[in-house]
């Protein structure tokens, strides 16, 4: 299980509790940036970059074109 949050609180329970964090960037959370950024296990700025992320790591499937009769 993978937590997205943006909220130190949050992001430290979920944490605590033994999952994967995500941390996404928030401005009204600028004050906090460096903490959250340290517990997280990762730290985005945007949806955006979290598919860029996965496309990177996740090899791409290839599937046999199927023949048609």
């Amino acid at each position: 299980t993978v937590v997205f949050e943006d909220a130190y609180y949050a992001i430290k329970s979920a944490k605590d509790g033994g999952f994967t964090v995500y941390a996404i960037a928030d401005p009204m959370s600028g004050s906090e940036k460096e903490v959250i950024a340290s517990t997280a296990d990762r730290y985005i700025q945007s949806y955006e970059e979290l598919l860029w992320f996965w496309q990177q790591q996740i090899p791409q499937k290839k599937y046999a074109k199927a023949d048609s009769p």
